[in-house]
């Protein structure tokens, strides 16, 4: 799939590669000069990548666990917080469609919120009380259709 792109992709790599070094300041010696090696945008790349490695994944789990709505929810509510993220480390400037998005996806996050928790499910006791009653009548329904033994 990627054959097509080569050419872009190599010039790309080589493009990376000559950004100026990453210059960390920690205390173990090897780790500093390990970091230094590596061209900044190299190290920003593989930070990019294993952050989203960890969000598809997160992502993926969540679905098999929550509703479509909810996961729409948090991806929403993800998308506000990296934008935000976008204008205080990278100074971004703030435009009116920007402030009007972030309300809306605001507005809408704590509607959801506020509705969920009036239409959650019944509370423990309620719910075992009913598994109670419906095993009880279940049991009475085998009972009453079972078949009698021979001889009775």
């Amino acid at each position: 799939m990627f054959l097509f792109f080569w050419k872009d992709i190599r010039n790309q790599a080589v493009a990376i590669s000559q950004s100026p070094p990453m210059y960390v300041n920690f205390k173990p010696e090897f780790i500093s000069s390990l970091l230094m090696i590596f061209p900044a945008l190299w190290y920003s790349l593989g930070v990019n990548v294993v952050s989203q490695l960890a969000c598809a994944s997160g992502v993926h789990q969540m679905t098999s666990m929550s509703t479509s709505l909810s996961l729409n929810v948090v991806l929403n509510l993800r998308k506000l917080i990296s934008l935000i993220l976008s204008v205080l480390l990278f100074r971004n400037p703030i435009t009116p469609n920007m402030t009007l998005g972030c309300m809306l996806v605001f507005l809408g996050t704590f509607a959801y919120t506020q509705a969920s928790r009036k239409t959650q499910p019944a509370t423990k006791a309620q719910t075992s009380s009913g598994a109670q009653q419906h095993t009880r009548s279940a049991k009475t329904i085998v009972k009453s259709n079972s078949i009698k033994p021979k001889g009775v």
